[in-house]
C-alpha cells in the first residue's frame, strides 16, 4: 500500500465518529489546484446544461452524473481518497449510484437521501459523499446534520415531526435555524461522507452554492438489493427529467458504463447498465 492510499483511509476514530453519528468530514483532502480544476470542469458542465445561459433561480439546477461528463471529474469515482474510505464503510466490492450537481437557491429541509420502503433497504447502507465549492458556514447555508439520525429509533421519531404540511418549515414546534443539529462548516477541498439515511438540511446562504455529490451503496447481497437499486434508477431517472435542462435518454453515459478503469468496471458490473 502506497502512502498515498495509507493517508486516504479512515481513522479507527474516524469510522467510530461515522459509526457512531452518521458522517465524518476529511479536511484539505484535495489541493486548492485540485478544487480550480473541479471547479472549472463543475462551471462548464452546468453552463452546458443550461445553454449558456446565466443562473439566477427561482428553482435550483440539479445535473445528475456529473463526472460522467468530464475526464477529470470520472477520476473522483475511484480516487483513493474517495474509494478506500467508500470500502471502509460499506465492504468489499461497493457499487457506484451515480453522482450529481446543484446549484441551490436557498434554504433546503430536513430530510434523508435514502427511499427505503421497508426495513431491509432501511438496513441496505447508502453513502453520499458530498463537495462543496464555495467556503461555508452555518450563516452561509453549510450542510447540517441531526447526528445519530442514520439509526434507528432515532430516524423514526423524527418522521412524523419532519413530514407536517407546513412545509417542514417548523418542525417541533421550532424554526429550522433552531433544532438542535450540528453545522458541517467547509472549506473547498474538504469532503463530507455520510449515511443517506442521516436527516440533513441546509439553511440560508446565496442563489448559487456549488455542491457536487458521488454516490455508493453496499455490495447487493440478494435480489431485494437488486430490486431496490433498480427503483434508485428510477426515482433518479425521473428526478432528472424534472430538474435538468438537458434531457438525456439514458441515467448513464457510455463513457461511465464502458471506462476501462478496473474499479469503476467492478463499481457497475452488478448494475444491469452494459
Amino acid at each position: 500500500m502506497t502512502t498515498e492510499s495509507a493517508t486516504a483511509e479512515l481513522t479507527s476514530v474516524q469510522l467510530a465518529h461515522f459509526d457512531s453519528f452518521g458522517f465524518v468530514v476529511r479536511r484539505s483532502l484535495f489541493t486548492p489546484a485540485e478544487m480550480e480544476q473541479t471547479s472549472r470542469d463543475y462551471d462548464d458542465v452546468m453552463d452546458e446544461d443550461r445553454g449558456g445561459k446565466p443562473f439566477s433561480g427561482p428553482r435550483r439546477q440539479q445535473v445528475l452524473g456529473i463526472c460522467e461528463m468530464r475526464p477529470g471529474l470520472m477520476r473522483l469515482i475511484d480516487d483513493d481518497r474517495i474509494y478506500l474510505p467508500i470500502e471502509q464503510l460499506l465492504g468489499p466490492s461497493p457499487v457506484h449510484l451515480g453522482s450529481d450537481a446543484t446549484l441551490f437557491t436557498g434554504s433546503k429541509s430536513w430530510h434523508p437521501d435514502g427511499a427505503p420502503r421497508n426495513e431491509a433497504e432501511f438496513g441496505y447502507i447508502r453513502i453520499k459523499v458530498a463537495f462543496y465549492l464555495d467556503p461555508l458556514g452555518k450563516d452561509t447555508g453549510c450542510l447540517r446534520v441531526l447526528p445519530g439520525s442514520h439509526k434507528k429509533p432515532f430516524h423514526d421519531t423524527l418522521m412524523p415531526q419532519m413530514t407536517q404540511p407546513d412545509g417542514n418549515k417548523t418542525p417541533f414546534g421550532a424554526t429550522a435555524e433552531e433544532l438542535p443539529a450540528f453545522p458541517v462548516e467547509t472549506d473547498p477541498g474538504d469532503v463530507i461522507f455520510f449515511d443517506q439515511n442521516t436527516w440533513h438540511a441546509s439553511i440560508g446562504g446565496n442563489i448559487g452554492r456549488k455542491q457536487m455529490t458521488l454516490n455508493y451503496a453496499q455490495d447487493p447481497a440478494d435480489d431485494a438489493h437488486r430490486e431496490y437499486l433498480r427503483y434508485v434508477d428510477e426515482m433518479c431517472l425521473a428526478h432528472m427529467r424534472a430538474s435538468s435542462h438537458t434531457q438525456r435518454e439514458q441515467l448513464h453515459s457510455d463513457e461511465l458504463i464502458n471506462s476501462p478503469r478496473p474499479r469503476i468496471q467492478q463499481m457497475i458490473a452488478k448494475r444491469g447498465w452494459r
